[in-house]
């Protein structure tokens, strides 16, 4: 699967509504703890649309498909 990367900004004004999104220090943690999928480049993070999209919403099987 192929990254498709999305910065922290854009995710959050297309994924939440106003007054619900998460700060963008929420959204570097969840990345971190790999709550996200995303990744650090140089000092920026960004979201991988692409995990993100793929995910199901049952966190174990998403862990599983994202360990292949």
């Amino acid at each position: 699967m192929k990254e498709r990367l999305k910065n922290i900004s854009a995710f959050q004004t297309e994924h939440f509504e106003e007054g619900s999104k998460p700060t963008t220090k929420t959204i570097r943690t969840w990345i971190d703890d790999g709550e996200l999928p995303g990744r650090k480049i140089g000092g920026k993070y960004y979201v991988d649309m692409a995990k993100y999209e793929a995910t199901s919403g049952n966190p174990l099987l998403d862990k599983i498909n994202q360990a292949a």
